[in-house]
């Protein structure tokens, strides 16, 4: 399993669950917004972590019980030609994307709205 790991701030991270299938990564579960410091307790046993990680689970990871793995520092970084290869993968198998119809996915208001919430 990988677990990929955005940090959206105060206290919390988006968590995706995938792994790898017969079609490339499948999804596990929902994406989840998930507390920083919990983000372990809900891991698969092995998973690979990669993304922003939470500085508490990078704490807890030198010990030698962890249920989860970290992927390595050069692995951590987002690269736009796996965005890319990721669109030209859909759009050879017949699953083009319109970009007028991409839509982003909110795990939560953005700060602004939860401290001004609209009048």
């Amino acid at each position: 399993p990988v677990c990929a790991v955005l940090n959206i701030r105060r206290g919390e991270v988006f968590r995706g669950l995938f792994r790898f299938g017969r079609s490339g990564l499948e999804r596990l579960s929902q994406d989840a917004v998930v507390p920083a410091g919990g983000l372990a307790a809900g891991l698969p046993a092995g998973a690979l972590v990669l993304g922003e990680i939470p500085q508490s689970l990078l704490e807890g990871a030198s010990g030698a019980d962890r249920r989860f793995r970290l992927a390595p520092a050069h692995l951590n970084h987002t690269r736009a030609a796996v965005v890319a290869l990721s669109g030209l993968r859909a759009l050879q198998a017949g699953r083009p994307s319109e970009l007028g119809t991409l839509l982003p996915a909110y795990a939560r208001a953005p700060d602004a709205e939860a401290r001004f919430p609209a009048c």
